[in-house]
């Protein structure tokens, strides 16, 4: 996906090119400078971000999310009911936003982006066994460079303001689970925890404040 945004930077800025020699127009250099900054929250916490609009198809985020919000109190292995408390979750993301219609007269799908990145996370979950609150199960994906894959739309509903949506997910591979107690049943919930694939990818929904410069 990053050889996409390449190949969209490339042409937007062949055209740009194109219009500067017509039109003799400003520095390219603007393009470096953040073109603005925004706030979000969803299943993963909530942070912000600093944008760097390229041209009209690619933009950069670099972002940071965190806190501890406890979307999901329970979860279910092997029919064994556990707690689910976040006892870390920290994320550094770099995304490029693909715009396939940036130059689109409609501004829905003007509006619309595919956003593909990676993500340093570090995140840390308890499972608390529901029937015995001394069975204690930690999941964490620690320090992991994770892909990332998402969709969504942006717009602006004045000069400056604009509000965005996006959903998506990291892959995470198989997470760390280790336990205190190793009876059977533990054992047995540890392994599908390490081993079922739900567990590999790590979901993301987001809603937000854009304010471009």
């Amino acid at each position: 996906m990053f050889f996409i945004a390449f190949y969209f930077t490339l042409k937007a800025n062949a055209v740009f090119a194109d219009e500067q020699i017509i039109k003799g127009g400003e520095s390219t250099a603007t393009q470096y400078i953040p073109s603005g900054l925004r706030i979000d929250a969803g299943l993963n916490g909530y942070g912000g971000a600093v944008l760097w609009d390229v041209n009209n198809y690619v933009s950069f985020v670099l972002g940071y999310e965190g806190s501890t919000i406890d979307w999901k109190h329970h979860t279910t292995v092997n029919g064994r009911r556990y707690q689910l408390d976040q006892v870390k979750n920290k994320n550094t993301y770099v995304n490029a936003e693909i715009h396939p219609w940036g130059e689109s007269h409609s501004s829905l799908l003007k509006s619309f982006y595919i956003a593909t990145g990676v993500g340093y996370l570090n995140h840390k979950n308890d499972l608390h066994l529901a029937t015995s609150a001394q069975t204690k199960v930690e999941m964490s994906y620690s320090h992991a460079i994770s892909p990332y894959l998402g969709f969504g739309a942006k717009t602006l509903f004045a000069e400056h303001w604009g509000m965005f949506g996006e959903v998506g997910a990291y892959y995470v591979d198989h997470p760390l689970v280790s336990s205190s107690i190793m009876d059977v049943d533990t054992y047995n919930d540890q392994y599908s925890l390490k081993n079922d694939s739900k567990y590999q990818w790590l979901p993301v929904a987001k809603l937000g404040v854009i304010y471009k410069f």
